[in-house]
């Protein structure tokens, strides 16, 4: 999850507040650091780190307030801290039930996270079950999507969509850090999770055998108990989840430890940025080994 951590309940229910009626969007001109291209203008050469500076922010009460995130881990020494996603709904239940084209992804290319919930909704081939918005970069007012949200309630409006609109609209007094990847239920116009782990496992088993998956990508899969391609076979959850929280913990979140824990600390190495490092460094070496093995992490099904 890029930029992650809100005050919503473990079930997916918000804290009190009510919901927001469609607010006017912000001035395009007027939001520092807006993306200068429009994700389907990206090449291979494309470098969103050369774009114009920007201050990142987070909701605070329902309102866009400078992120803190950093600050406080200032005062840890220089340890990065990077709180845990807190939306973690799940399909089905009482609240979201099972439902072709009910449901909408939000994601980022550039967000590891985020990818890796794109890439389970196209190996299940969701397409057409599960709609998505990519973004074009991040911006002043967090992540940009410059054409604007191919849903509703903003589908029809022109100009950029912001996805802290979302997060305003599901509780108009929000206290969150504005993440990727957000799965959104367009019925009761609520955030679903913004947690990628979970997210994945909804897109594998809620929605199993309702897509169509490529012959190449069906290749790849495991089937589950019914015969429906799944990337969460039930014989390996829990060598799934021991993977998972290791490579998310020394791995994807070890490069912000380790850059962001250097940075933070005036450029001077803490024991943590050390340590973190060498934990990346290690993690690579240890499955580049796994991987001249076998085709996969656990095995030579995707998971």
């Amino acid at each position: 999850m890029c930029q992650a951590s809100s005050s919503k309940s473990s079930d997916g229910t918000s804290p009190k507040g009510k919901k927001r009626t469609l607010a006017a969007p912000h001035i395009a001109a007027d939001i520092e650091g807006m993306p200068p291209l429009r994700r389907s203008e990206w090449s291979l050469d494309t470098d969103p780190r050369t774009w114009p500076m920007f201050g990142r922010v987070s909701l605070e009460d329902g309102v866009l307030t400078p992120d803190k995130l950093l600050a406080k881990s200032k005062k840890s020494r220089g340890k990065y801290l990077r709180p845990p996603s807190e939306y973690l709904g799940k399909i089905p239940s009482e609240k979201y039930e099972v439902e072709a084209g009910r449901y909408h992804l939000f994601v980022s290319g550039i967000c590891p996270w985020a990818s890796s919930v794109a890439t389970a909704r196209h190996l299940l081939g969701l397409h057409d079950v599960v709609s998505m918005d990519i973004a074009d970069g991040q911006s002043g007012a967090g992540w940009t999507f410059l054409d604007g949200a191919s849903v509703s309630p903003w589908k029809d409006r022109d100009g950029p969509f912001w996805l802290h609109e979302a997060y305003q609209l599901d509780n108009s007094l929000v206290t969150s850090r504005i993440t990727v990847p957000v799965l959104w239920d367009n019925k009761t116009q609520s955030i679903v999770s913004n947690d990628s782990w979970t997210i994945v496992k909804i897109l594998s088993t809620a929605f199993a055998g309702m897509g169509h998956p490529t012959p190449e990508a069906r290749a790849l899969m495991s089937v589950d108990e019914n015969e429906h391609p799944t990337i969460t076979p039930a014989d390996l959850e829990l060598a799934m989840e021991k993977s998972h929280s290791d490579i998310y913990d020394i791995l994807l979140n070890g490069v912000y430890k380790a850059g962001l824990g250097l940075f933070m600390n005036d450029n001077e190495e803490s024991d943590a940025v050390v340590e973190a490092r060498e934990g990346v460094y290690n993690k690579l070496s240890e499955l580049d080994l796994l991987l001249s093995k076998q085709r996969f992490l656990l095995g030579d099904k995707i998971t």
